[in-house]
């Protein structure tokens, strides 16, 4: 059984927009949350062969330039100026944060911000993102394990 796990089948038409894929068949993905070292230990050799699985992937947690961009996403999706937000900062104290878990931190200071009457800044989006710790705390073993599982066996993605 695939625990943890999504599994999904893009239709052709969608694939075809991409000039490199094959035309014909499906797009096949298959992603994994925390449980991840289950997914691909469940899986039978003869299927994450090339030709049925032409890359496997490993999606690392967001580095600092990406935890930025994610902080500029979300305080431009709720309607604040990231230049307002010191993204550096941000960026630092964020390590180890999936862009998930950035996401819910800055919803929480947002409602925390509501709350107090107050407006959002650096150090309440601070606050609010280190009052969760990261799964790559909580679950620090598995996490290690999974990077250490795909290390020279996956084709590493940011």
């Amino acid at each position: 059984m695939l625990k943890n796990s999504f599994f999904d089948i893009l239709p052709q038409k969608v694939v075809k927009s991409n000039k490199n894929a094959r035309h014909g068949g499906a797009f096949s993905i298959l992603t994994s949350r925390a449980g991840g070292l289950t997914i691909i230990q469940a899986l039978p050799p003869e299927l994450l062969r090339k030709g049925r699985f032409d890359e496997i992937f490993f999606v690392s947690l967001p580095g600092a330039e990406a935890r930025k961009a994610i902080f500029k996403i979300h305080l431009t999706k709720r309607k604040r100026d990231p230049q307002k937000f010191d993204m550096d900062k941000l960026a630092k104290m964020s390590d180890g944060y999936s862009g998930a878990e950035i996401e819910q931190a800055v919803l929480s200071a947002l409602h925390e911000a509501f709350e107090g009457g107050i407006d959002l800044d650096t150090e309440l989006l601070i606050k609010c993102t280190q009052a969760s710790p990261p799964i790559s705390v909580t679950m620090a073993e598995h996490v290690q394990e999974l990077y250490d599982w795909a290390q020279g066996r996956c084709v590493p993605a940011d």
